[in-house]
């Protein structure tokens, strides 16, 4: 008997709710009890008859009670390889793998232990389900191998594990993991009893040539200079020929020869290639560095793998300089002193009057920022002003707007929407301003019962309704000045 928290194994039955059988310590002792009156009057043969039918009777609805389960046990171990058949490793350790598990167990099938395989690599498939009939392992994958998923081959697998064997699995890789959690993954299988064994697969190259890093600036104007670096590390010191791509045509590296790539002389480590490129055109530029071995006979030189000699950057370039000027049509002159100072910068001008000024948000991407000359918000419709304030918050152009007699606030651009898009407020607050008072206190004696008192105080009264900036005077009297 094998017995656990959650259920009670009784030979091939097993009960899950193995706490009702305890009513049967309770309900057969009384059961007997009751028979020895109500049972009194039979004979002593149908007597044991009827206990016994009763004791059955017991046994029934306590077993049912606690929901038999009739075990079937299996001895055999399904075993799943899950195969790492990623780019990272060369064919050659991929067919040890499969001598490995040919040559291992060769009384496995009088077992009946089943085999599966499951390959990884991009993307998880599953070669061939455990079972009895597979003898051997072959690591063919019909997806992309260009990354390695293992937490994909090992959810894959839970999957897939047959429900009436013992599941084992195996996982062989390199351990190069690009993309997926398998922590996670291994822990899933954890919680399912299902251990999980590594076959380390351990290789070197004897020499490979990695470009690192292709470096190129984000963005820049054209007609100006790039420093472009290329970044390779060698395992060991060789020799080879860099060509730099930009936009699918070759960059002449070599001036002294035919030839466009530069040739390289690699010491072991890091190497940085600079490579100056001007930007012809505006744009997008997509640069791409290659590095191409040295061969003897067809035979690479100090390089094994070309999937790894490639490198790739982007930079943005940007157009000439250009500025567009908002002027006030009935005011030019206003703008002259700086559209002069603009043209003697060597800036591009473009001087228009409002009702000349870009329609759309689109038009206004063509200028690097937009200046407004005593403008008046009038001048402009409601999309205009949106798309100026989407021009400044949301693609980075840049506004200045210049005061006058119809700008700013009292221009209207208060509420409007560029307002958002101004470093200062339209419409600062108001300070209440109190002016100066002064007041003098007229006293006489009256003659009224405490006269005096009470006009002090009156007066006392009139001088605490005063603030500290106010003045007060007294001129005392009588009834004859």
């Amino acid at each position: 008997m094998n017995a656990t928290l959650a259920s009670l194994v009784v030979g091939p039955i097993e009960f899950e709710q193995p706490q009702w059988l305890v009513l049967l310590a309770i309900l057969i002792p009384l059961s007997l009890w009751i028979a020895r009156k109500s049972l009194s009057g039979l004979d002593s043969g149908w007597k044991f008859v009827a206990i016994g039918v009763r004791v059955v009777v017991l046994l029934l609805l306590c077993g049912a009670l606690a929901e038999p389960l009739w075990r079937k046990e299996s001895k055999a171990v399904a075993v799943t390889a899950i195969i790492d058949t990623s780019e990272s490793i060369p064919l050659s350790e991929q067919k040890k793998v499969e001598d490995f598990f040919r040559n291992i167990d060769p009384e496995k099938k009088e077992r009946q232990d089943e085999l599966g395989v499951i390959t990884t690599a991009r993307d998880a498939f599953v070669g061939k389900l455990p079972s009895a009939n597979v003898l051997s392992v072959e690591a063919n994958h019909p997806g992309k191998v260009d990354a390695t998923d293992l937490a994909a081959g090992l959810r894959l697998a839970i999957a897939v594990a047959p429900k009436d064997a013992a599941n084992r699995f195996v996982l062989v890789t390199d351990g190069n993991q690009t993309t997926g959690d398998l922590i996670a993954a291994a822990n899933s299988a954890k919680a399912l009893n299902i251990p999980v064994d590594v076959l380390p697969i351990k290789f070197e190259y004897a020499g490979e040539v990695l470009v690192d890093q292709l470096l190129a600036p984000a963005a820049a104007r054209e007609g100006e200079t790039m420093n472009v670096k290329i970044v390779l590390v060698a395992s060991e010191a060789t020799r080879g020929r860099v060509n730099l791509m930009l936009n699918g045509q070759t960059v002449d590296l070599d001036g002294e020869s035919d030839a466009l790539g530069a040739s390289v002389e690699l010491r072991r480590g890091q190497n940085v290639l600079q490579v100056p490129v001007t930007a012809l055109r505006s744009g997008p530029q997509k640069f791409e560095a290659i590095f191409q071995p040295e061969t003897i006979g067809g035979v690479a030189q100090g390089d094994s793998l070309p999937q790894n000699n490639r490198s790739a950057a982007v930079t943005f370039v940007a157009g000439e300089g250009r500025v567009l000027v908002i002027r006030n049509e009935q005011t030019p002159q206003e703008a002259a002193a700086l559209i002069t100072a603009l043209e003697e910068s060597k800036i591009k001008v473009d001087v228009v009057d409002p009702a000349m000024s870009p329609p759309s948000l689109t038009d206004m991407q063509a200028y690097d920022a937009v200046i407004m000359v005593n403008q008046s918000a009038y001048a402009f419709s409601q999309q205009q002003q949106e798309d100026l304030r989407q021009y400044v918050n949301d693609t980075g152009g840049g506004l200045v707007m210049i005061g006058g007699p119809n700008s700013f606030g009292a221009g209207g651009w208060i509420g409007s929407p560029l307002e958002e898009a101004l470093p200062i407020r339209l419409d600062p607050p108001q300070k209440r301003q109190m002016p100066k008072g002064a007041l003098v206190l007229c006293i006489h004696s009256v003659e009224m019962p405490e006269g005096v008192y009470w006009g002090k105080k009156v007066a006392e009264a009139a001088v605490n309704r005063l603030s500290r900036l106010d003045l007060a005077g007294v001129n005392e009297y009588t009834w004859q000045a």
